[in-house]
């Protein structure tokens, strides 16, 4: 048999009755929230980390937070003068200067986002064009790429990645990439099928994998011959 669950009064003095046992096992002796009636509520003031206006805050709250803000805007600005948001704690730690994959001028960047994305980096002109489709990126299909030549091309590589290796039944519907990166160009040799995580990886080092691509199909087609 399992352990009693008999009704106990709420500890608060509420006069409500509630199991004297969750689902757990665990003991309770509050209603949700009653506990909190019994705490008390005092506050206190003190002076905002930042600007030094004075605030209230719970005791409750003063024991636990270190540092205090009377909005977000202090709270940012402190964050930025304290060293918070310096150094490689800044997304923009160790800036430098490289070219632009697009039209060749300066552009910064952090180290770490150049490292990231293999050189691929563009100014902010340049990265509009990427986007609205210059270099394969965010741009509608055309009606050549239709289902029945998505779905030829997930058979001809046997609902395989080409990339990772994995199926189709492990990876979910595969995606049929552009080697080239135009979406124009829809002749099979340029279609390869791929996982939806290897396919994010293409986005960037893109001169890698059109190598790498191009060499799985000249590969294939030797073979055949």
């Amino acid at each position: 048999m399992g352990k009693e669950n008999p009704q106990i009064k709420c500890a608060c003095g509420c006069g409500q009755l509630l199991s004297q046992y969750d689902r757990r096992g665990r003991e309770r002796k509050y209603l949700p929230s009653h506990w909190s009636r019994l705490q008390p509520n005092q506050r206190e003031s003190l002076p905002c980390d930042q600007c030094g206006k004075h605030l209230q805050r719970p005791q409750h709250h003063i024991k636990r937070v270190k540092h205090h803000f009377c909005n977000s805007e202090c709270a940012g600005a402190w964050a930025t003068q304290n060293g918070i948001r310096r150094g490689a704690s800044n997304g923009h730690f160790n800036t430098i200067t490289v070219l632009c994959n697009g039209c060749g001028q300066d552009v910064s960047k952090a180290e770490s986002l150049i490292k990231r994305r293999n050189g691929q980096v563009y100014c902010p002109s340049c990265v509009g064009l990427v986007r609205q489709g210059r270099k394969g990126f965010y741009v509608g299909y055309p009606k050549e790429f239709s289902p029945s030549l998505r779905t030829y091309i997930r058979k001809r590589d046997n609902y395989i990645c080409q990339v990772c290796g994995k199926a189709q039944s492990d990876a979910g519907t595969l995606h049929v990439h552009h080697i080239d990166y135009d979406k124009n160009n829809n002749a099979q040799s340029n279609l390869i099928a791929l996982c939806r995580v290897c396919h994010g990886e293409t986005n960037f080092g893109t001169d890698k994998w059109v190598a790498y691509f191009q060499g799985l199909i000249s590969a294939r087609i030797t073979l055949l011959k």
